[in-house]
């Protein structure tokens, strides 16, 4: 689907507003913080340490729970688990806030767009579901070749994945990376 022109600033503006609250939150995230599981999270929960304090809402919380459930059926095909990238994240959150938005279910034209590291390969899987059905949503990308193909490719190393509430629908993007060897850490001599 193409989008018209004057569709392009509002998305930009989307993604730079998640991009800057994802730099406010990262800011406010560091080592001490102590995990909860994604399941016993309702609503806002705010934790505090001495130094340090950190915000889950619900839907970081069933990003955090989906990323688990398909780290759990890559090692069930014998696939390394994903690692989370903030990039993705925020851009996979962008382009879930313009579907919901939109109230129309679409892929990305490019997905590359507010990406920074160098990648091999891009991939993204979309839905939507009622709010309370995350367990539903999971077994339909699972039951779709197509989905699932993305969710356990050898190749992809990364993801990020941004949820939406909107009129009682649970909105879902998920992004994949595969990225080069240079930005995943890796050294060569």
């Amino acid at each position: 689907m193409t989008h018209a022109r004057h569709h392009i600033p509002i998305r930009m503006a989307t993604f730079l507003a998640f991009a800057a609250l994802g730099l406010v939150l990262i800011g406010l995230v560091g080592t001490g913080v102590a995990e909860v599981a994604a399941e016993d999270v309702l609503g806002r929960t705010v934790e505090a340490t001495p130094n340090r304090v950190a915000f889950t809402t619900t839907e970081q919380a069933e990003a955090q729970t989906f990323v688990g459930w398909i780290n759990e059926l890559r090692e069930e095909k014998g696939v390394d688990p994903l690692r989370l990238d903030a990039e993705l994240e925020l851009t996979a959150t962008a382009w879930t806030t313009f579907m919901a938005q939109s109230g129309q279910l679409s892929h990305a034209d490019d997905l590359s767009l507010g990406m920074r590291a160098d990648w091999r390969k891009l991939g993204e899987n979309v839905g939507v579901a009622p709010e309370a059905q995350l367990t539903e949503l999971f077994e339909a990308f699972v039951a779709s070749p197509t989905h699932l193909a993305n969710m356990v490719d050898p190749s992809f190393d990364a993801v990020g994945i941004g949820v939406v509430h909107e009129d009682d629908r649970l909105w879902m993007t998920q992004r994949f990376m595969d990225l080069s060897p240079a930005d995943a850490g890796v050294q060569l001599g």
